[in-house]
């Protein structure tokens, strides 16, 4: 929510990687939301801290 809130709309490729998330990612990406202005700085973090 947060996400969206800060972001906008996020498509389902960046909902699918979000809800694949471990508790420690979803921790760190807790803290880095703040720093993010698009939706590429989102992209670029989980290409980054999830490389699934």
């Amino acid at each position: 929510r947060l996400l969206q809130r800060q972001l906008g709309e996020l498509n389902q490729l960046i909902e699918d990687s979000l809800s694949q998330l471990s508790l420690e990612q979803s921790s760190a990406l807790a803290e880095a939301i703040f720093d993010f202005s698009s939706i590429a700085d989102l992209s670029s973090w989980l290409e980054t801290n999830c490389p699934n």
